[in-house]
């Protein structure tokens, strides 16, 4: 967040910050921005940016990706994929913004066998960007 708020996740008993919530505190905004998209959000260095994990895009709700969206609620992207069912969540960025950590079952070798994954983190070029 910048230097005058911070952006946090809050919730309680029967709302679970899991659910969502996003607070802009210094400005005292408060936006439902994760609350029909996913869970487990990751927040950027820059403040602007908030990655989550989600199975909005699987019918049968058991593909978890991770997606990343603006603290305004645009511009959302997948960022992960997969040919079969996989669970990608938890996502945390290194404080300056260099490395994403998530937890997976891609690659597993048993059931239930989840993982830590560290990928560098490269934003993606704007577009029309050559």
């Amino acid at each position: 967040a910048g230097p005058d708020h911070a952006i946090v996740a809050r919730g309680d008993a029967e709302t679970p910050a899991t659910e969502g919530l996003v607070h802009r505190v210094g400005s005292c905004r408060l936006a439902g921005i994760l609350r029909d998209h996913g869970d487990y959000p990751g927040f950027f260095p820059d403040g602007r940016r908030i990655i989550y994990s989600s199975n909005q895009g699987d019918p049968s709700g058991r593909t978890f990706a991770l997606y990343l969206i603006n603290e305004d609620g645009t511009g959302e992207e997948r960022v992960t994929t997969s040919e079969a069912p996989t669970f990608n969540s938890f996502p945390m960025l290194s404080p300056d913004g260099r490395y994403l950590a998530f937890s997976s079952d891609r690659g597993a070798v048993g059931p239930g066998e989840i993982n830590v994954f560290l990928a560098e983190w490269v934003d993606p070029l704007p577009a029309g960007a050559p």
